[in-house]
């Protein structure tokens, strides 16, 4: 690959290289050695879960072509610097190792997670981590399907009952498609609008976006009233969490493909509040900690704890000023890298990550206790 030949190119001629400026680990202690693999593993994984290039090789891959940014930086530390004969000839060997190729490079790179410069965890020792996040919601997803298909006419709760106190119940799938519809084009039209935001107000682009996505998340917890409209019985409400499951569970291993690093964070970040939300009565904390959930409330929680990290000397107001104005140039960015570069992680927030906010966010409003029917035999 084009990144291990660089590396090996530079160990050659002796020198000193880095991969997110972190260079080779030779601590001989195992725990300092393994910290400081995590931590250029880490590095790593947040880099590349915003799809955003760190340099002018990331133009080129869409494309099929395959580059690589070399940067110089000025010596730190111990050591002598490289001088000018060893970047030729680290060059050199390069142009001639590209030039000696006999097939394609393999682009098991996107695959490749690298804590170290020399050393990278394959695609077959990480992925099983990511099918078993998906697994959890398409295990839970099954689970409310057969709990919703056959609802035991005595009261004990038993999947295992015999066929005669078991009857099938009706689902309204016109309804609970209505709403699915009306949540995914809110966040496709969204999406599309985005670019409009600056032009209703005379504010600059960055407050102009950001007030945009502000009234549009304000306005979008009002949505599951509008929605339940739709829906009605608690049982569709159930039959709209499993779809949401699915979607979710689906939208992982999707993006998986391509950007396993955005979706293992996405899958660690929304799984345990997903599991925990019923189809229906949630308690006041868990509607407090999935309305935390929602992406712009995320955005802004990550650019939060990163000026925190960033800048410890700063006070708590300082810190939510420079968060804010982050947050403001994070979504400035993210738009332009989707409209210009095709930067997916911005479409993917709006088009699939909303809605689904939107669906389980109706869920978990939902105070609906039983079905109609059910509450009448009981009561018999």
């Amino acid at each position: 690959d084009l990144v291990n030949l660089v590396h090996r190119m530079c160990s050659k001629e002796g020198v000193r290289h880095t991969f997110n400026n972190k260079e080779k680990n030779m601590d001989k202690d195992p725990m300092k050695a393994w910290l400081s693999s995590l931590n250029t593993l880490t590095s790593m994984v947040l880099t590349q879960a915003t799809s955003t290039p760190d340099g002018n090789h990331g133009l080129f891959h869409r494309f099929g072509i395959e580059a690589v940014t070399l940067e110089g930086f000025e010596k730190t530390g111990k050591g002598s610097p490289a001088t000018m004969y060893q970047l030729g000839r680290v060059l050199e060997g390069l142009l001639r190792s590209l030039n000696n190729l006999l097939e394609r490079f393999h682009q098991s790179f996107f695959f490749y997670l690298l804590p170290d410069t020399d050393r990278y965890v394959s695609i077959g020792i990480y992925m099983p981590c990511m099918e078993l996040l998906a697994g959890a919601l398409f295990l839970k997803a099954f689970t409310l399907w057969l709990l919703l298909k056959y609802t035991p006419q005595s009261d004990t709760t038993l999947l295992c009952v015999p066929a005669d106190n078991v009857k099938e119940q009706e689902l309204n799938i016109v309804y609970v498609g209505i709403a699915m519809f009306l949540a995914h084009v809110s966040g496709l039209m969204l999406l599309s609008g985005s670019p409009w935001f600056t032009y209703l107000t005379s504010l600059p682009t960055e407050d102009s976006l950001f007030l945009g996505f502000l009234i549009v998340s304000i306005l979008s917890m009002f949505v599951p009233p509008i929605l339940n409209c739709f829906i009605g019985r608690e049982r569709n409400l159930v039959l709209l969490n499993i779809l949401a499951l699915l979607e979710l569970a689906t939208l992982l291993v999707a993006v998986s493909l391509t950007n396993f690093s955005l979706a293992f964070i996405t899958g660690v970040l929304y799984l345990p509040p997903v599991l925990w939300i019923r189809s229906s009565n949630n308690r006041w904390w868990k509607k407090l900690i999935w309305l935390l959930y929602h992406p712009l409330v995320v955005l802004g929680g990550v650019v939060l704890v990163n000026s925190m990290l960033k800048f410890p000397e700063l006070s708590g107001l300082e810190v939510l000023s420079r968060a804010l104005s982050a947050t403001k140039h994070a979504l400035v960015l993210a738009c332009v890298d989707h409209l210009v570069y095709g930067n997916v992680v911005f479409a993917i927030g709006l088009v699939f990550m909303l809605p689904i906010w939107l669906l389980i966010w109706t869920v978990c409003l939902s105070t609906d206790t039983e079905v109609s029917e059910t509450k009448k035999e009981k009561t018999d």
